[in-house]
């Protein structure tokens, strides 16, 4: 009798799925994606990738290993297929959610120059003069070259410098929002 024939071919399948991602403007994430897919006969898998909206995210891939790119704020759906060497094809997404860089705050104007008597301390606003184009609440700071001659605190948006001794430092307020920081000095 003549051998019975072969199987036919069975399609690939999906292995867990792939996690969600987030990613930033101008930014990308890679992930291998063969750990999420598999073929029962054993044939060696090949990809393709694409993104429900190449206005948000952009997709490449090298072999298995796949690189979103953020393009603008948004959420896009990344749809990864698996090719078997019969031609079968399992696929699966993840979702991919596109964030805005933030951006650094930003120095507006400039803080005059103070002069304070000794055992005299002197206040001021440092909202006006700080802004931060994502909307962030600021975080203020401030440090005196020379603490032997001008103090400085800060409690909440207020400088406050108050003089110690004959002479000048440089007051140098720091407004911060997440990890950025932009940088503005004032002499007393």
């Amino acid at each position: 009798p003549p051998p019975p024939p072969p199987p036919p071919p069975v399609a690939p399948v999906t292995v867990g799925s792939i996690p969600a991602q987030v990613v930033i403007v101008g930014q990308a994430v890679t992930v291998d994606v063969s750990p999420f897919f598999r073929d029962p006969d054993g044939g060696t898998l090949t990809y393709a990738a694409t993104s429900s909206d190449d206005a948000v995210l952009s997709v490449s891939l090298s072999g298995s290993s796949l690189t979103a790119t953020g393009v603008a704020p948004g959420t896009a759906t990344v749809t990864v297929t698996a090719t078997d060497p019969d031609g079968l094809t399992a696929e699966q997404g993840a979702q991919v959610t596109v964030e805005a860089a933030n951006r650094a705050p930003e120095a507006v104007g400039t803080i005059d120059d103070l002069q304070i008597r000794v055992g005299d301390a002197k206040d001021t606003d440092l909202a006006p003069y700080f802004t931060d184009p994502d909307g962030d609440p600021l975080a203020f700071s401030a440090e005196s070259s020379a603490p032997a001659v001008a103090t400085a605190s800060v409690s909440g948006d207020t400088l406050t410098v108050t003089g110690v001794s004959a002479g000048s430092a440089v007051v140098t307020a720091t407004v911060g929002a997440v990890s950025d920081s932009s940088r503005r000095s004032i002499e007393a």
